[in-house]
């Protein structure tokens, strides 16, 4: 009764303002961080069909590697917004520190093997498309050269966030929006003085972007009005301490509070993403045809995404200050109304892919046959969206608590127990093709949805205890 009653009263007990502070500046960050991706896609879609295929060649492997090597984000979220929410700034900000100085030093071993990295990417997703590895290597190889500084800027944009500042990384991403736009855009057609490179020009945007995120967010965290503050000097020496033995030891003594509750989101990622390869095998089993197409339906649909995961950061930041507090109660209301304000946010989302999905494909590829087999699978992201966004939302309140292991073992059971066989019945088995595999996409988010309201409902995050 007691989960019954914050159920009924999370509307009432949520200030609403504090929701929509967090959440709009993270979603309008979010929608501009995926404005690379969808700018990439949309130019590189408009300038051949073989430019979308390259993206479902190159996309899976290198979001995997990225996202992997980006899970000590997750326990930074956790650390600081309950550090912040208990008033311990000095915490805060050496936390943010040493997780800044050890992306940095992950993105530079990235950047150092990116010539085999960028080789395994492409014999990994493009076996069945042998045509498309040439365009797939030069396409991958500058992403993984601005590996450093990428990761640099996510770490530092979730710690502001994770301290209640969602507007910085919104500016940030604004200028880095721009920038993408008119870098990709010249270096694919050759305007003015700049090279016509073709797909490897919407790379090198790319990587242009990822490189001012990286400076604009370390610049602007040293500055920070609110903790966690971490001048340039402090960041610089934490990275100078992994080479020293004495100064390593203070990092990862930095470092063990995050790692504890990283280890649970990094186990997810692992699962999740060894399952997403599995998917993305299903698709490209199914051709280059299928292969364009979902990657155009899927520029469309990532703005969806996008707004959905804006009340995971918004549910995160919220419910670990509260837990912070030792407001456990508030901690419930914050991610039930988040979660709840997510769904019917969605709602109108649905309506557009459903109403507009021709119009939608078409901003994306000139191909008919690419638009003709992409926008029925917008009509099943309709459905996909609300139960997306529920569950972004309260996967970033159990990982705001500490609570990674619930995510974990439902972000690995659910797609493969769901996905991947819905996935296969339906686009294959029953011959439904690519719109078939985002059927079984569908079915995948509601089972999460309905796994993680259970999961927080039982409530092992609120014995998560101090981190």
């Amino acid at each position: 009764m007691a989960h019954l009653e914050v159920a009924r009263g999370a509307l009432r007990a949520l200030p609403m303002g504090e929701v929509w502070a967090l959440s709009l500046p993270a979603m309008a960050q979010g929608l501009l961080v995926t404005a690379v991706f969808l700018t990439d896609r949309a130019l590189l879609g408009r300038y051949s069909a073989a430019g979308l295929g390259v993206m479902q060649v190159c996309g899976p492997s290198v979001w995997t590697l990225f996202a992997l090597l980006g899970a000590l984000e997750v326990g930074l979220v956790a650390v600081v917004g309950r550090r912040v929410g208990a008033g311990d700034a000095a915490g805060a900000a050496a936390a943010t520190r040493a997780v800044c100085a050890a992306s940095l030093a992950l993105g530079l071993t990235l950047a150092a093997a990116a010539r085999p990295l960028a080789e395994l990417v492409v014999w990994v997703g493009g076996r069945a498309a042998p045509e498309l590895a040439a365009l797939s290597l030069s396409y991958a190889l500058p992403l993984f050269w601005s590996a450093p500084l990428k990761m640099l800027g996510g770490a530092a944009c979730a710690a502001m966030q994770a301290g209640g500042d969602t507007r910085t990384p919104m500016w940030i991403s604004l200028a880095c929006g721009a920038l993408n736009l008119g870098a990709s855009w010249g270096l694919i057609y050759g305007a003015g003085p700049l090279p016509a490179l073709g797909v490897a020009g919407a790379a090198w945007g790319s990587a242009a972007t990822f490189a001012l995120q990286g400076l604009l967010a370390a610049a602007l965290l040293a500055r920070a009005p609110r903790p966690p503050r971490v001048p340039l000097a402090d960041l610089l020496g934490a990275l100078g301490g992994l080479l020293r033995r004495g100064g390593m030891r203070a990092t990862l003594a930095a470092l063990a509070p995050v790692a504890r509750v990283t280890r649970g989101a990094l186990g997810e990622r692992v699962g999740y993403h060894a399952i997403y390869l599995v998917y993305a095998e299903l698709i490209a089993a199914l051709g280059v045809l299928a292969m364009s197409a979902h990657q155009a339906a899927l520029a469309v649909e990532s703005v969806g995404f996008i707004c959905a995961d804006a009340f995971g950061v918004a549910a995160g930041a919220l419910v670990a200050q509260r837990a912070g507090r030792g407001d456990l109660h508030a901690a419930a209301a914050a991610g039930w109304g988040a979660a709840l304000l997510a769904v019917c946010v969605m709602l109108p989302v649905s309506a557009l892919y459903a109403l507009r999905s021709e119009e939608l494909v078409a901003l994306v590829t000139r191909d008919p046959a690419v638009a003709a087999a992409a926008a029925p699978c917008l009509l099943a992201a309709a459905v996909a969206q609300p139960l997306m966004a529920g569950s972004c939302a309260l996967s970033g309140a159990l990982r705001g608590a500490g609570d990674t292991l619930s995510p974990m073992v439902i972000m690995v059971v659910a797609p493969l127990a769901f996905r991947v066989g819905a996935c296969w019945l339906f686009g294959h088995h029953l011959g439904w093709g690519v719109f078939g595999v985002w059927v079984g996409t569908t079915v995948d988010w509601g089972a999460r949805l309905a796994l993680l309201s259970w999961a927080f409902w039982r409530g092992r995050w609120r014995r998560a205890g101090a981190l």
